[in-house]
């Protein structure tokens, strides 16, 4: 085969691998078989021995293999090659016979990717060949080289394409014949030997947690509870702080958290009013704790005369006793229960 003819094969070989790493880990086991073109080269005769006069030094040849993948770029491999006849004459141009070259092979494969699924390797080992003809043999080793590409076609199955090189198979002056050979093939393997894919298991999420929620809230005059710019409670506060303990408790919320939130109105400084709503809340929630409400759930605030729920409406009241009667719904305290609903 011409130099030329042999170089657009090669170009059609690699033309016709789709784009689609070769190096198969998960499967790491493969054998497989090449067929192709053997050429012999670097011929070499006993004396008075020359080439067939006829021969053609392209061959068939192919072989089988098989190999273990260690890792993404490591795989040894071993395998068999037939790699053809050479037809031998004598000086006189008369057919002496023909030799036979074949051979097992061991080798480490080194790989690099292209692609996901292409790769290129070279293979460097040793072949123990024997060559035979007319009754006769030889048995020996040679170091091989070889280039190609690897072609993940999926999970189980690839293709290569691939150049060999065995240098110096035979002796003269054991079988007369002293020649080097090129292989040039296309392979195709079975992958295995991966462990069995994981069996899927349905993973539950739990629900999320509800958050909490607010489950009461209760607006209470501050007048109920106390005496005008006092925080101490009187009786008509305790009456109805023991009412709205018995609905908390009733409710029995779990995680719960108790807010109380005291206001004043805007008559007198700011600070003064700060501190009067901060006492009159301090004052509900010792309350509740007296009643066995747990003070860990119980946070207390004063905010002063701030959020009025009276707006404007009281600003053109001049007279005090008046304005104290229309500023009335600012004077308040209100408690907020927060928590998740038990089920019934």
């Amino acid at each position: 085969m011409k130099k030329s003819l042999r170089v657009l094969l090669s170009l059609a070989g690699l033309a016709t691998l789709p784009l689609a790493h070769a190096a198969n880990v998960d499967e790491p086991g493969y054998f497989g078989a090449k067929v192709g073109w053997s050429d012999f080269y670097n011929k070499e005769f006993a004396s008075g021995l020359q080439d067939g006069h006829n021969s053609n030094n392209d061959k068939v040849g192919g072989g089988v293999y098989g190999g273990y993948q260690f890792n993404d770029w490591f795989a040894l491999e071993g395998g068999y090659d037939y790699l053809g006849k050479l037809k031998v004459d004598n000086a006189s141009g008369l057919e002496m016979g023909k030799a036979r070259f074949q051979g097992v092979q061991l080798s480490g494969k080194f790989s690099a990717p292209l692609t996901e699924a292409l790769d290129a390797y070279a293979r460097l080992g040793v072949m123990g060949y024997r060559v035979s003809g007319d009754g006769d043999h030889h048995n020996g080793a040679a170091p091989l080289a070889a280039l190609g590409l690897d072609y993940a076609i999926d999970k189980n199955w690839s293709t290569r394409f691939e150049y060999q090189y065995t240098h110096h198979l035979g002796k003269v002056d054991k079988t007369s014949i002293r020649a080097d050979n090129g292989l040039l093939s296309l392979g195709v393997a079975y992958h295995f030997g991966g462990a069995p894919a994981p069996v899927p298991v349905a993973v539950v999420t739990p629900p999320p947690a509800p958050a909490p929620v607010q489950l009461m809230e209760f607006a209470l005059k501050g007048d109920t509870l106390f005496a005008f710019n006092k925080a101490n409670l009187n009786d008509a506060g305790v009456a109805e702080l023991s009412t709205i303990v018995q609905q908390i408790k009733q409710a029995r919320p779990q995680e719960a958290a108790i807010n109380i939130a005291g206001y004043t109105d805007r008559i007198g400084s700011d600070a003064y009013n700060m501190k009067l709503s901060k006492e009159r809340a301090a004052t509900v929630a010792d309350f509740l704790v007296q009643q066995g409400i747990p003070a860990g759930i119980i946070t207390a605030e004063g905010f002063g005369k701030a959020d009025p729920v009276t707006g404007n409406k009281c600003d053109n009241v001049k007279p005090r006793a008046e304005l104290i009667k229309c500023l009335q719904p600012d004077r308040r305290v209100i408690i907020r229960v927060k928590g998740m609903a038990v089920q019934q």
